[in-house]
């Protein structure tokens, strides 16, 4: 047998092999999330927020290494950006993804909400 096509098929069962055993993790932007087989590898699943004049993206991904890692929250370039990992299958559902919220945006719902209710609290009575 030829020993490229031997190294071939070797590399095909091993794709194979790796891709049955990968995690899979919700991918795709909040309100659409999708069930994907992470064949990159990687044992986590990650949930991104990131907030860039007052506009909030998130979104559900595998956690692949790299640049952004896990359980990060930073600021870079007026850009507020949080990241969140669980693991285990499809574990960043879309509730996982809501929570996954840099700590600023808590802060400013908050104030706001306690400026509103000042507001009303002044002009109801």
């Amino acid at each position: 047998m030829n020993s490229r096509f031997s190294l071939a098929i070797v590399v095909v069962v091993m794709l194979l092999a790796t891709q049955a055993d990968a995690l899979n993790c919700l991918n795709g932007a909040s309100g659409s999330l999708v069930s994907t087989n992470c064949i990159l590898g990687g044992d986590k699943c990650m949930a991104m927020s990131t907030t860039t004049n007052d506009v909030t993206v998130k979104v559900g991904s595998c956690a692949v290494g790299g640049a952004i890692g896990c359980d990060m929250d930073k600021e870079a370039g007026g850009a507020r950006i949080k990241t969140c990992c669980c693991s285990g299958d499809d574990c960043n559902d879309q509730a996982y993804v809501d929570a996954c919220s840099p700590a600023v945006t808590n802060a400013a719902s908050l104030v706001l909400s306690v400026g509103m209710a000042w507001l009303v609290k002044m002009l109801a009575y």
